[in-house]
């Protein structure tokens, strides 16, 4: 079985993780169109609530910088995933499409402003453990 572990100078920032192992799942290649349906009334809302122009304002953005600052990174060149994700829905009218289990986390991703990632861990079987 995988351990995750968060390295200590993520913890020391106060940050959190949470993961979650699951096994044997088969991730169909193709949506339904009830979930098509379903992304796209999202992606309509959230283009409705939301400014490109202002993104970068909204606190888990800002915070995301200020966290990258705080580790060393060039928080100016960093951007959020979630910020990324809306900013191509506000270019291209809708969200990448990828998969659906990747589709629906994009799109909470985009709804939460948090950042989800989905790692198959069949090809690294002999890594015990992984950190965040």
């Amino acid at each position: 079985m995988t351990a995750f572990s968060i390295d200590q100078q993520v913890s020391d920032l106060g940050i959190q993780a949470i993961a979650l192992v699951a096994s044997g799942i088969a991730v169909p290649k193709e949506s339904s169109p009830e979930l098509d349906e379903i992304i796209e009334t999202a992606e309509k809302a959230l283009v409705a609530a939301t400014d490109p122009k202002t993104l970068e304002n909204e606190p888990e953005f800002k915070a995301f910088l200020a966290v990258h600052a705080q580790l060393g990174k060039a928080a100016n060149s960093e951007v959020a995933a979630p910020e990324t994700l809306l900013r191509l829905l506000h270019r291209g009218g809708r969200l990448p499409r990828i998969n659906p289990l990747v589709d629906i986390y994009n799109l909470v991703s985009a709804q939460t402003r948090l950042a989800f990632v989905y790692a198959d861990c069949a090809p690294c079987r002999s890594m015990t453990t992984r950190s965040i």
